[in-house]
C-alpha cells in the first residue's frame, strides 16, 4: 500500500512493527498452516504462504525473509482494478493539474510537427506495443513519455526524444502559471485516511489478517505465535492437520515431478484437492489391481493334455 516510505507500510508497521524474526515467523506458519501453499524461490525466500483476509479480494503474502524487515516479509495482494483505483485517487490532484496544463497549451501555439507525431504514434509506436495502445487523434493523449524510445540515431529515438523535451518544457512553463501540486502521501496512521480513499476498507481488512497471526498455536504443552513463545491457554489453535505426516517428502525426492503430479490432481478434482486425490487413488488402485491380475494369469501353469 502506498505510503511515504515503501519499507514502512502504515498497515503492516501498525500491527507488526518494522521487523519480525524470520525464524519464529516460519516456525509459526509451518506449525499453524502446514506446508507452504505457494511456490517460492531458492534464492532468498524461505517459504511462501498466501493467506485469506476478511475481504474476498484481498490476500496476505507471508514470506519469511532473512533480513527480518516486515514490509518485505509481508505483502498485500489485490486485483489490478483496486490498484488502478488507488493510483487514480492518489494522483487526482496532479492529473487535474496536468489536464489544465494541456488546456492552457491549447490556448497557446502547438508545435507544427504535432500532426506528424500523431501519425507516427499511430503507425509506429502502436506497432511496437502490438497495437495494445489505443489509436490516438488527440495529441494530448499521446505525449505521455518520460524517456525516449529506441537507440540514439534512429528515427524512433528522434521522434520520442522531441516529444519528451516538449512535454518537459510545457510543464516547466505552466508551473510558472500554477504550481505543480505536491505528491499525495497517506498518513502513517491508516485510520486517518480519508473515507473516499479506495484503500481504506482494505487497510482495515489487512489489519485484521495481521492481527490473526497473534493467535497462538499449540506445540505440545507450549504455544507460539509469529513472534515466538506465547502464553498458553485452552483456546490456542490446534496445529495443521498435516503435522506429523511426511506429506512433503515426495516433493523433496522429486520436486518437479511432484509439482506436475500436484497440478494433475487439482485438475482431476476441478480445484478440489480431496476429490482430486480420491480420483487419483481410485485410478491408480484400479491400474494396480489390473496389473496384479495380469501377472497372476501369466504365472499360472498351463493345463496339460490328458
Amino acid at each position: 500500500m502506498d505510503c511515504a516510505d515503501c519499507l514502512n507500510d502504515p498497515v503492516i508497521s501498525s500491527v507488526l512493527g518494522k521487523e519480525v524474526n524470520y525464524g519464529t515467523l516460519f516456525a509459526y506458519c509451518f506449525r499453524r498452516f502446514g506446508y507452504p501453499n505457494y511456490g517460492w524461490d531458492n534464492y532468498k525466500e524461505l517459504a511462501k504462504y498466501i493467506l485469506t483476509t476478511p475481504r474476498p479480494d484481498l490476500f496476505l503474502s507471508v514470506v519469511p525473509y532473512v533480513g527480518d524487515t516486515s514490509a518485505i516479509s509481508f505483502e498485500f495482494l489485490t486485483p489490478q482494478e483496486v490498484l488502478r483505483a488507488s493510483a487514480t485517487y492518489t494522483g487526482r490532484l496532479r492529473n487535474a493539474w496536468e489536464l489544465r496544463c494541456l488546456q492552457w497549451c491549447e490556448q497557446q501555439v502547438c508545435p507544427d510537427w504535432m500532426p506528424e507525431w500523431i501519425s507516427f504514434y499511430n503507425k509506429q509506436m502502436r506497432a511496437i506495443f502490438n497495437n495494445s495502445l489505443p489509436e490516438c487523434t488527440d495529441w494530448r493523449k499521446c505525449i505521455g513519455f518520460s524517456l525516449p524510445v529506441g537507440k540514439k540515431g534512429t528515427l524512433m529515438y528522434a521522434m520520442t526524444h522531441r516529444v519528451v523535451e516538449f512535454r518537459k518544457r510545457l510543464y516547466e512553463q505552466y508551473a510558472r502559471v500554477e504550481s505543480l501540486p505536491d505528491d499525495y502521501v497517506r498518513s502513517a496512521d491508516w485510520r486517518l485516511w480519508e473515507n473516499e480513499d479506495p484503500l481504506k476498507p482494505y487497510a482495515s481488512a489487512g489489519v485484521a489478517a495481521l492481527n490473526d497471526l497473534k493467535r497462538p498455536v499449540v506445540v505440545r504443552d507450549q504455544s507460539i505465535d509469529a513472534w515466538g513463545r506465547a502464553k498458553f491457554y485452552r483456546r490456542c489453535l490446534e496445529p495443521a492437520g498435516v503435522a506429523g505426516y511426511p506429506a512433503g517428502d515426495l516433493g523433496n525426492k522429486a520436486p518437479e515431478e511432484f509439482a506436475a503430479l500436484h497440478g494433475l490432481i487439482l485438475e482431476l478434482g476441478r480445484g478440489d484437492p480431496k476429490r482430486g486425490i480420491s480420483r487419483a487413488i481410485a485410478a491408480l488402485s484400479h491400474s494396480s489391481k489390473a496389473k496384479n491380475q495380469e501377472s497372476e494369469l501369466t504365472q499360472s501353469p498351463s493345463p496339460s493334455a490328458g
